[in-house]
């Protein structure tokens, strides 16, 4: 299964789960936020400013992953101090 995303949202995934790691609040506001997307069956594209229909599970699991990535990268990070 292979998922069209724009570099820039990839991006913008890892970033998130990397400062989750420092604001543990953003790990609540990025599920609940990716399940409401999954809920109303579309997701939003903040820099194009639109709501496009088709999401899936799969789909919603692939964001959180990576999401996770960014924060695996600094938890890792942090170890080695």
């Amino acid at each position: 299964m292979r998922f069209e995303t724009p570099p820039l949202y990839f991006i913008i995934h890892i970033l998130l789960g990397m400062m989750s790691y420092f604001y543990p609040v953003i790990i609540l506001l990025f599920l609940v936020y990716q399940f409401i997307q999954l809920a109303l069956d579309g997701r939003f594209f903040l820099f194009e400013w639109k709501f496009k229909p088709g999401n899936s599970f799969a789909y919603t699991l692939y964001k959180i992953v990576q999401y996770t990535v960014g924060y695996a990268i600094v938890y890792m990070y942090s170890l080695c101090d």
